[in-house]
């Protein structure tokens, strides 16, 4: 078996002081080797916030309430990416999985 993703219900939440919002609401998705994805919605409806959820870069008070996300890379034991290390990342962050941020500028900056 070759690479592939499989989300299965990720919910995100923000908890604000104004109460929670929910970026991501229970969410499954199955992204295999040499497949394309194209997430597309309106702003707001959690395309960002999955990617980021993926690559675990979600920020306070931002959190991953809930879910599976399971990478199966070289056709090895899938791995649970919110149960992984933070050393297991770092590899897998660039080497496997990697994402174009949106802001053009911080994008394209090589820093």
């Amino acid at each position: 078996m070759e690479d592939t993703i499989s989300i299965i219900n990720l919910v995100v939440r923000f908890h604000t002081y104004e109460g929670i919002v929910e970026a991501v609401n229970h969410l499954d998705l199955d992204i295999r080797h040499q497949e394309t994805l194209g997430l597309v919605g309106e702003t707001g409806c959690g395309k960002t916030m999955t990617a980021l959820s993926i690559l675990r870069l979600i920020q306070e008070p931002g959190e991953i309430e809930e879910g599976s996300i399971l990478f199966n890379m070289n056709g090895g034991e899938p791995i649970d990416l919110l149960k992984a290390k933070e050393s297991e990342m770092r590899e897998i962050r660039g080497g496997y999985i990697s994402m174009v941020f949106q802001e053009p500028g911080a994008a394209l900056n090589p820093v």
